[in-house]
């Protein structure tokens, strides 16, 4: 809805990451706005004091949805390949067989795949799949450009192995599925406990 009514806010939800095969590891960043400048943007408003209720309210919603955002691989990449030379938009023009329809909604699913569930439930559960102490490690790392690069390998390693054929769309098998809500759960719980201390450092 925010995207229709203001369509400048468009870029705000991902960051197309460069992939190119055989390119660079880490290629560089596209120029802003995207979900890193906002992420920092957003941030700043509140340790510089805020501003009015509903700008607070506002600031404080678009850092909750990109902090998913940026933890979602097809959000982080776009593959340039002879199929699609300018890119296919983070796996939107990638078509696959099925209710799916193309790469970047599948992924978007990535944390339940298979049927839908209750959100708190869900929550619940990965939670319980992934504490916080499981995760010390990589909650560590509090550079939003490192989680966005780590998404891109994510992306590079596991979205792409399937082989893309747009007169006959390949329908994902169960061991991709099943790896591929293994990821989303734990990116999940990542953007989560992130999010949860951001907020705590901020507010």
């Amino acid at each position: 809805m925010i995207r229709n009514s203001q369509p400048l806010t468009k870029p705000f939800h991902f960051i197309d990451i460069p992939f190119k095969d055989g390119g660079a590891a880490n290629p560089p960043l596209p120029q802003a706005p995207h979900v890193l400048s906002q992420i920092k943007e957003r941030s700043d408003f509140f340790t510089n004091g805020g501003g009015t209720a509903q700008e607070n309210v506002d600031a404080l919603s678009w850092l909750i949805h990109m902090f998913g955002d940026v933890h979602q691989p097809l959000h982080c990449i776009e593959h340039i390949s002879s199929l699609h030379p300018t890119g296919d938009r983070g796996g939107n023009s990638f078509r696959l067989k099925g209710s799916a329809q193309n790469l970047h909604h599948i992924w978007d699913s990535s944390v339940s795949p298979f049927q839908s569930a209750d959100e708190d439930e869900l929550a619940l559960e990965i939670a319980a799949e992934h504490s916080r102490a499981s995760l010390a490690a990589d909650l560590q790392i509090t550079d939003p450009e490192k989680w966005a690069r780590a998404s891109f390998r994510l992306a590079k390693q596991n979205a792409y192995t399937i082989a893309e054929n747009p007169q006959t769309p390949p329908k994902p098998s169960m061991t991709y599925l099943k790896k591929m809500e293994k990821i989303g759960r734990r990116q999940a719980a990542l953007a989560a406990y992130r999010l949860a201390d951001r907020l705590a450092a901020i507010l």
